[in-house]
């Protein structure tokens, strides 16, 4: 017979009445990859005892560059070669910086990686070198600047701030890692933009937009004072990317649903396509973070995996 019951630290715990026997629960979450081969729908995962997610792929697949704690003290940026969507060798780590990163986007000919950094609460875009080295800080402003992403040729990298006081994309001429120009916004009020891509012509950017209590894919020229439309109805969208096979825009969104799902819309706009066979999402997730190889192959995405078991002690000489 179980008489008492207590909770401790999120673990519920049961004795038996006499105090000689005690069950309890044990939870582990990991936040790993989910690497996805689109032609044959095989996948593999970078799962353990660490976290792994935020990933970014080099634009023919052959590595992906991710945030990961796997050192157990902060978040820095980590590279794993790739093959064919599975890991070859061993990770190895591009940041080592105070504070914490996030976000990071490779350039398009992989030797870059933009990313932002959070410390001492301010968040600004920095890049580092994919064969390592110093990072470069390319913002500073006291407002957020987050969310970098690469124009096609390299020269430009899109990215939120909120340095007038709202979320807006804003965009800075880059060269060789560093900064060489002043950044002029594109969005206007009225509209909270994050997450940018651009589309393959580096004319035009897509975005998550936010507007009253939707959230939808907008388009805009990659212009001053640019005017967006919108192109999704009712997405309720995550994060977006480009495929380079249909040209369309990839979004994950919940499309009137409780779990994410991802579809392909064109950039007319429109509901879009669900995948065949369907990527299922974790449907606990927030956020769902993910990238597509320019060749269309590789699909990768983070995914959180809850474990846990029960468990029987018993006293062998007192009471619990």
């Amino acid at each position: 017979k179980w008489g008492n019951l207590i909770v401790v630290t999120g673990e519920i715990q049961l004795s038996l009445a006499n105090g000689t026997r005690m069950a309890y629960s044990t939870q582990n979450r990991e936040r790993g990859l989910v690497f996805v081969d689109l032609e044959t729908g095989e996948n593999s995962k970078m799962m353990g005892h660490q976290e792994n997610y935020m990933p970014s792929l080099a634009r023919d697949g052959s590595f992906v560059v991710f945030v990961s704690d796997r050192w157990h003290t902060k978040r820095d940026l980590w590279l794993q070669e790739l093959t064919d969507g599975t890991l070859t060798g061993s990770a190895r780590r591009l940041t080592n910086l105070p504070g914490t990163v996030s976000h990071p986007s490779v350039s398009p000919n992989g030797r870059w990686v933009a990313f932002y950094r959070i410390h001492e609460s301010k968040r600004d875009i920095w890049i580092v070198s994919t064969a390592g080295g110093q990072s470069k800080q390319i913002t500073d402003h006291p407002a957020a600047d987050i969310h970098p992403a690469w124009s096609p040729d390299g020269s430009m990298l899109a990215f939120r701030s909120e340095r007038n006081g709202h979320g807006a994309i804003w965009i800075m001429p880059v060269q060789e890692g560093a900064r060489v120009g002043s950044p002029f916004q594109v969005t206007g009020e009225g509209i909270s933009a994050w997450a940018p891509i651009w589309f393959p012509d580096g004319d035009t950017l897509a975005f998550v937009g936010e507007q009253g209590m939707r959230r939808e894919v907008w388009v805009v020229p990659a212009a001053r004072d640019a005017m967006p439309h919108r192109i999704t109805d009712g997405s309720n969208a995550s994060r977006i990317c480009w495929n380079h096979v249909d040209n369309q825009i990839w979004v994950c969104g919940k499309w009137g649903t409780t779990a994410f799902s991802l579809r392909s819309v064109p950039v007319e706009g429109g509901h879009g396509e669900v995948l065949t066979p369907a990527v299922e999402f974790d449907p606990l997730m927030r956020v769902v973070h993910m990238d597509i190889s320019a060749n269309g192959k590789v699909l990768v995405y983070n995914q959180r995996v809850l474990k846990g078991n029960i468990w029987v002690l018993d006293a062998k000489e007192r009471t619990f």
